[in-house]
């Protein structure tokens, strides 16, 4: 595994507070680690249709990238090197899946 070139973890999700923009049910939430701020995000914002449970939860996987990305890196060194991705469909697209993510975190595709 090469050197990340984002913010290495862990991060945290630190509630925050109303803004103008929010909805009276949405206030913000952000990114953290240490003391510096990596995200801000508008727990709905104004968009009636996003639930502040929705918001949340995507708040949550955002905190959850950096681990994401580790263990994925880590299953997939083991997968390969212990060769049962030949022998086992299930194994081996799990495995696709992880190199595709992997890939978008780090910006080496288009998506």
């Amino acid at each position: 595994m090469s050197k990340p070139k984002h913010t290495p973890g862990p991060w945290k999700r630190v509630p925050g507070t109303k803004t103008k923009l929010s909805r009276p049910d949405g206030t913000m939430v952000y990114i953290e680690i240490g003391q510096t701020r990596l995200a801000s995000i508008d727990l709905c914002g104004t968009d009636p249709n996003y639930s502040i449970h929705e918001a949340n939860a995507n708040s949550r996987v955002m905190a959850a990238a950096p681990e994401l990305l580790e263990g994925l890196e880590g299953l997939c060194a083991h997968l390969k090197q212990d060769k049962v991705l030949d022998f086992e469909p299930e194994r081996l697209k799990a495995y696709e899946l992880a190199r595709k993510a992997i890939a978008k975190a780090k910006g080496e595709n288009n998506g």
